[in-house]
Order: structure tokens, then C-alpha cells, then sequence
């Protein structure tokens, strides 16, 4: 059945036929869905399903296209320049709309790139909140101590 969906959703994809493809997901749960856009990344590496999943968030406002926009910049389309880049600006997106540890937590990540896109004194200020709210959060306390050797 997976196979099924995935061909009908490529189909709408390149024929942009973004409607047409969030009907085809509606019926569908959040982790299927999520396993099949990313099925579709990996295997076609084609920004067509970034496109429809920027296209799915600004119709629906739902936290999870952001999610998934991150992932798929993060993860099968890392590949296209600047992906870590657009990945950040989408975490830094749905950090303005929900501040829970784990969107703050994310932000580390970008430290690690192969360029760096995030200095060292916004993810201390990102630390010092992390720990406001969790005072033993292991990523932050990890960053303040590796900064200070």
C-alpha cells in the first residue's frame, strides 16, 4: 500500500499538484506521512516535497510541516547548498511559536555543521534559558562546559 500512495504522490508532486497530493495525505497519520515524504526525499532527492511541505505549513499552521521541513533539510536533502541554512531558519521559526526544550535544544546541532551558521554567544544565551527552565539539562550544560575548556 505504501508503494501505491508514494507513486500517486510522486505523481501529484511533479505535476504540482499540491491540492491534489494533500488529499491524497489527508487520511493519513503525522507518521506515516512523515515516513512517506521522507521515502520520497531519499529516494528522488528532489526539492519538489520541500516545496509541499512549505505549501502544507502556510495552509495548515501545523508545528509539523516545520518539523519536517527541518528534517528534510537536515537529513535527505542535505546535499543542496545552503540546506543547514534553511534548516536553522525553520528551527529558529518554531522556536518563536513553541519554546520547549527540544526546539532550544535543536539549535546546538548547528554548531556542528560543516559551516558554521550559529555563534558561540547565541547558544549561550540558548543554554542559559534551557537551563531556567531545566537546570540539569544535560546538551546545555555540555556546551557551557565544553566552552569553558
Amino acid at each position: 500500500m505504501k508503494n501505491i500512495i508514494l507513486k500517486n504522490l510522486e505523481k501529484c508532486l511533479i505535476r504540482g499538484k499540491f491540492d491534489e497530493a494533500e488529499e491524497l495525505l489527508n487520511k493519513l497519520d503525522k507518521d506515516y506521512i512523515r515516513d512517506l515524504v521522507l521515502s520520497y526525499a531519499y529516494n528522488n532527492e528532489n526539492i519538489i516535497i520541500y516545496s509541499f511541505v512549505l505549501y502544507m505549513e502556510k495552509k495548515t499552521s501545523d508545528f509539523f510541516w516545520i518539523e519536517l521541513a527541518i528534517e528534510l533539510m537536515l537529513n535527505p536533502l542535505c546535499f543542496v547548498d545552503g540546506a543547514y541554512s534553511v534548516a536553522l531558519y525553520h528551527s529558529r521559526k518554531l522556536l518563536m511559536l513553541d519554546d520547549k526544550i527540544e526546539n532550544l535544544e535543536r539549535l546546538f546541532f548547528f554548531s556542528e555543521c560543516p559551516e558554521i551558521i550559529i555563534d558561540k554567544a547565541e547558544l549561550e544565551l540558548i543554554a542559559m534559558k534551557i537551563l531556567e527552565k531545566e537546570p540539569d539539562n544535560k546538551k546545555a550544560l555540555g556546551f557551557l562546559y565544553e566552552r569553558d575548556l
